[in-house]
């Protein structure tokens, strides 16, 4: 009996009952015939049965490929793998190719030829689907070189099937073979119909548009400065001949001299703010008297935006590079020596991490730091700069459009000295000619407000943007500019073409 489809040696346990003689049935592997040496009436029990074993079974495998339309196929692959039996998918179309799992293997003479080791599509027959061995020992599932593992979208669906499997045996996909390629972010899918609809309503439910949010901060400081300083000095010149020669002076403000005044015509240069007065008498004596007052206000303001998509972390800087010295190295004996530096950030870095809920309620994980450059310090002969740094890190949860207030900050500072001859200058009126008195009062305030705007579609971000660049008038102005001295150039290259 010449068989089609079923293996001898698998038939023959299934019609040993029929037989009578020992050893009557004979199979031969190679050639997939049986021999079977009986009563006729046994052999033609056997032959019935042969018929009905003896078939062509399709395969319950079925193959399709999903388009993913807005997420990543090898992360939704990661996430889909974690669910099934018969292990992860590698990946195709990349390098990362040979990092997958050897796909399931079966016992059968038919079936499709698989990619083996490089990329995890196994054999499949009529038989019984089996899980194939893994590929690369400590290769991650759907591993891919060029995308950041354990990324935000990963994380947060494997810590819900985590969580869902950590009561016992979590499964929800049977034996499927999920492969996602890069080339065209698709996935394909090797798994039976019922699996195969389980799947295509996993990824219909992830692969969806992440709402988008955009996040204005407003930094505001306010630096106070309110001072006054009043004093008179006296200088004596030294006097030559005669019993008793002497020389002094009453030092409450820094003394003025004929160098201090000039006649340019942006005034005097060398001069405080306020009122100086330098007066001579003779060649004998010499009294200063200056009168400063301050009273400044100045407003910082800086509005930095970002707009990023749900569960997505952006970053933004906004500032200058400095340079300063770190140490200094030496080419040779005749050379000079030379400085090694580094370049240091100053300015304001904001980091946000927004997760949107269904309600519109928007949590943020916030880091800023807002660093500003202060008086440079001398080392070793090199101006180091210094700065100054205020920082705030919180998770806060706003609801859309909204303001929140990150971090404040104000610093108060006030001062008075009174400095003179003793005594003198204490008497009431008259001991203005010998003192000098400076009141100071200095207050830094400083706050930071954060708003986020939740955009839902692609079509509300697009509205934002041109909200947002029409408060903008310089950038309105020079777009405009732009456009123009474009279309000037294509109507002179058009020219220059249709001429002769």
């Amino acid at each position: 009996m010449q068989l089609k489809y079923a293996r001898p040696t698998e038939v023959v346990p299934v019609l040993q009952p029929f037989a009578k003689i020992p050893n009557s049935i004979l199979p031969i592997e190679t050639s997939q015939i049986l021999v079977i040496r009986d009563y006729a009436e046994n052999v033609k029990r056997m032959l019935e049965l042969i018929k009905q074993i003896d078939i062509n079974i399709p395969s319950e495998i079925i193959s399709e490929v999903i388009p993913i339309k807005y997420a990543l196929a090898s992360d939704i692959a990661s996430v889909l793998s974690s669910l099934t039996t018969g292990g992860g998918g590698g990946v195709a179309g990349g390098p990362a190719a040979s990092r997958g799992t050897r796909g399931p293997s079966v016992t059968g003479r038919s079936g499709v030829g698989g990619i083996g080791s490089r990329g995890g599509i196994g054999a499949y027959g009529s038989g019984t689907l089996t899980p194939g061995m893994p590929g690369q020992p400590g290769a991650p599932v759907g591993a891919n070189p060029n995308q950041p593992q354990g990324s935000s979208f990963t994380q947060r669906l494997q810590n819900i099937v985590n969580k869902a499997a950590s009561g016992g045996e979590f499964q929800i996909i049977g034996e499927a073979k999920i492969i996602p390629d890069e080339r065209t972010n698709s996935l394909l899918i090797f798994a039976s119909k019922q699996d195969l609809a389980a799947i295509k309503d996993i990824v219909a439910k992830l692969d969806v548009v992440l709402a988008q949010v955009l996040i204005e901060a407003i930094i505001m400081e306010v630096s106070l400065d309110d001072s006054r300083d009043l004093g008179i000095s006296y200088l004596q010149h030294p006097k030559g001949g005669g019993y008793f020669n002497g020389v002094g002076g009453i030092n409450n403000t820094p003394f003025l001299s004929d160098s201090n005044f000039s006649s340019g015509t942006n005034g005097v240069a060398s001069l405080a703010s306020g009122f100086s007065y330098l007066a001579h008498f003779g060649n004998d004596f010499d009294a200063t008297a200056t009168a400063i007052a301050q009273d400044s206000t100045i407003n910082v303001l800086s509005r930095p935006r970002i707009q990023t998509s749900h569960a997505v972390q952006a970053d933004l800087f906004i500032g200058d590079t400095v340079p300063y010295v770190t140490g200094t190295y030496f080419n040779g004996i005749s050379s000079g020596a030379s400085s090694q530096y580094q370049q240091l950030q100053v300015g304001i870095t904001l980091s946000v991490l927004p997760l949107i809920n269904p309600e519109g309620l928007v949590v943020m994980d916030i880091s800023q730091n807002i660093e500003q450059l202060g008086t440079p310090t001398l080392i070793d002969g090199n101006q180091v700069p210094t700065t100054t740094k205020r920082s705030a890190s919180a998770k806060v949860a706003v609801k859309d459009r909204e303001t929140i207030i990150l971090g404040g900050f104000i610093s108060s500072t006030k001062s008075k000295a009174k400095s003179g001859v003793p005594f003198l200058k204490d008497i009431p009126v008259l001991g203005y000619l010998f003192r000098s008195t400076s009141d100071s009062n200095k207050r830094v305030e400083l706050i930071v407000l954060m708003r986020p705007t939740v955009l839902p579609t692609p079509e509300a971000a697009a509205l934002q943007a041109t909200i947002e660049q029409d408060k903008l008038p310089g950038v309105k102005k020079a777009e405009a500019e732009y456009q123009a001295d474009e279309t000037k150039r294509l109507k002179q290259a058009e020219k220059d073409t249709l001429k002769p």
